[in-house]
């Protein structure tokens, strides 16, 4: 079992499905739906962001300011290879998740929680643990 749909399947099986359940109107594309009394929609304000109209008549159309809450972000690792020569691999728990070559930096979107592990000729050498920081620097050196 995994913490996110989106993470590597360690054992057994992953099973998807989608199953879309809106909530309220999502614009941003052509021809989509409006709710009724919905302000015009603006590009320029963002996609999803669908501010109703208050008010009956034309006189009282005024857009909701309601200020809206920012969506949490997802951790982001940035792992370099600054020195350590070999068959160098960087690895999501047991999993390769890609060759790890001086030089070489590797840009992950990950999750707190998340195990990284540095392996030279099979041998974990260093092991990288994400926290709740939004951004995260690992350095591999001699």
């Amino acid at each position: 079992m995994s913490k996110h749909g989106g993470c590597p399947v360690l054992g057994g099986t992953k099973w998807a499905a989608n199953l879309w359940i809106w909530n309220r109107v999502r614009l941003g594309y052509p021809r989509a739906p409006r709710k009724a009394g919905a302000a015009k929609w603006d590009s320029s304000k963002g996609i999803g962001r669908d501010r109703m109209v208050k008010g009956k008549g034309a006189k009282d159309m005024v857009l909701d300011k309601t200020p809206q809450q920012p969506k949490p972000q997802q951790p982001q690792a940035v792992f370099r290879n600054d020195g350590v020569d070999g068959n160098v691999e960087i690895y999501y728990e047991e999993t390769k998740w890609d060759d790890f070559g001086i030089g070489k930096t590797i840009n992950v979107n990950t999750f707190s929680g998340h195990v990284w592990n540095v392996r030279v000729n099979d041998k974990v050498v260093t092991t990288w643990v994400i926290d709740d920081r939004l951004q995260q620097n690992y350095v591999l050196t001699i």
